[in-house]
């Protein structure tokens, strides 16, 4: 026997009819969904294709400023340590009057003398 007469044969003629009904009116919804989407199908794969090229560029847009910034922040950067590096390697010569020095270390060399 077949499931389909076992299920006949539980139920009985009326409620086999219904069921097999709702599943029709499924079948039929599947059916009509399925001619929509054929229907629609070309206007559906433009948008999609659409929505992609529009990620696409919008993506590397956006990779393009990220890089970008970077590559100024790293050029700045490089910019100020090469001016450090140029203001460090030629020194500055500040004059020092040292004679006040001097007199202290003479006063001292000449009180040793004169403990002598």
């Amino acid at each position: 026997m077949r499931a389909g007469s076992l299920y006949l044969n539980a139920l009985g003629d009326a409620q086999y009819n219904e069921c097999s009904k709702g599943v029709a009116d499924m079948s039929q919804e599947k059916v009509d969904l399925k001619k929509e989407q054929k229907k629609n199908r070309k206007k559906l794969n433009r948008k999609a294709k659409i929505q992609r090229i529009t990620a696409t560029v919008c993506s590397v847009v956006v990779l393009l400023a990220a890089c970008g910034w970077i590559g100024y922040s790293a050029y700045k950067t490089y910019e100020q340590s090469k001016a450090e590096a140029e203001s460090a390697e030629a020194p500055t010569y500040t004059p020092v009057d040292l004679t006040a020095i001097s007199d202290y270390v003479s006063t001292l060399n000449s009180e040793e003398n004169s403990e002598e």
